[in-house]
């Protein structure tokens, strides 16, 4: 087991602050495959890399997530760049690839001339020479397996849907930890960031735990803004529906309806007695409003949610006021008489 807990968020905070670091608000990120050339777009190497590209477009959501081709990392290129692997067979020069892509992208800096904080994400079909850099970095490589045989098949398969799953995953963390600068130490919650020790020991999972939630928003310029949250979980709804994560797409889109009142289209909210199941916790505060404040059978949205909370509140604060102004002359009367 890990021998020392993640940073907290309050810690993230004060690593955040002491850095002076800002909000990816406005930043880009520029995804380049290796070792392929362009293909038309009914092609399966188009049709994965699009799903890749909008699953990461989720995740990094607000962050904008591009697909470019360099010619220099083409299929007539790559033998300059591989070298040979006992274990392997060939392995990707990383240094050298990251060095090209500095230089085609300009992305030796993280900040453009008009302020636009960019990164670059290269998708390597080929295991690497040595470990490359972790943590933080505006230009990385992450290695995709069986990339140049999927690409190549004639259509969707079963092997490819489970390979697209595993690429999102991996590719996902590895924007997590490069562009956002989280890492695999979380140790609060079941999340996708469990370091290797506790994530083996449980099935994989596709969400963030709130503590790292909150790490996201912090760093994408999302805290306070639920309607920049609501729409990521929406997108990622629909994206994990694309790459046939039917149990992920189903959790997210109930926790939007949850939000928000309303469905996903494509998306069946998963209810019992027109209330949504949180877990088995049926009886919770935000049901229990929706049940009395219901017009039309329309379900209420989650600012009406709020008004309604708010306003009960003030009705039992001012109800406790009057209890306190009545008994206030009578605990003072009490005292004199005794």
């Amino acid at each position: 087991m890990v021998s020392h807990p993640g940073p907290t968020y309050t810690q993230f905070t004060q690593i955040f602050a002491r850095e002076g670091s800002q909000p990816l608000v406005g930043a880009l990120v520029t995804v380049v495959p290796i070792g392929l050339a362009p293909q038309p777009t009914d092609t399966e190497q188009s049709r994965l890399l699009s799903l890749v590209v909008e699953y990461l477009s989720a995740l990094l959501h607000p962050i904008r997530v591009q697909l470019l081709w360099s010619q220099d990392l083409g299929p007539r290129n790559m033998k300059y760049m591989l070298m040979p692997n006992r274990q392997s067979g060939l392995s990707l020069n990383v240094f050298s690839v990251v060095d090209l892509l500095q230089r085609r992208f300009g992305a030796a800096s993280t900040t453009d001339t008009f302020g636009e904080r960019r990164f670059t994400v290269a998708l390597s079909p080929y295991p690497f020479q040595r470990v490359p850099q972790q943590g933080p970095q505006p230009t990385s490589v992450v290695h995709l397996a069986e990339l140049l045989k999927l690409v190549q098949a004639q259509g969707p398969t079963s092997a490819s849907a489970n390979a697209l799953q595993r690429w999102c995953a991996t590719i996902g963390n590895h924007c997590l930890m490069t562009v956002v600068g989280l890492r695999t130490e979380c140790t609060w919650f079941h999340c996708r960031l469990n370091p290797y020790e506790v994530a083996k020991a449980a099935p994989f999972c596709w969400h963030l735990c709130p503590v790292c939630l909150r790490k996201l928003s912090l760093v994408l310029g999302m805290t306070g803004k639920t309607e920049l949250l609501l729409k990521r979980y929406s997108l990622l709804a629909n994206s994990y529906k694309h790459l046939q994560a039917s149990r992920a797409a189903q959790w997210v889109a109930d926790r939007v309806a949850e939000a928000t009142g309303e469905a996903i289209s494509g998306h069946t909210q998963q209810s019992h007695g027109g209330c949504v199941d949180n877990g088995g916790s049926k009886a919770s505060v935000e049901v229990l409003i929706q049940r009395l404040v219901r017009s039309n059978g329309r379900d209420v949205t989650y600012g009406e949610l709020l008004d309604v909370r708010n306003w009960i509140v003030n009705c039992l604060l001012f109800f406790f006021h009057g209890v306190l102004c009545v008994l206030s002359p009578c605990v003072a009367s009490f005292r004199w008489t005794h």
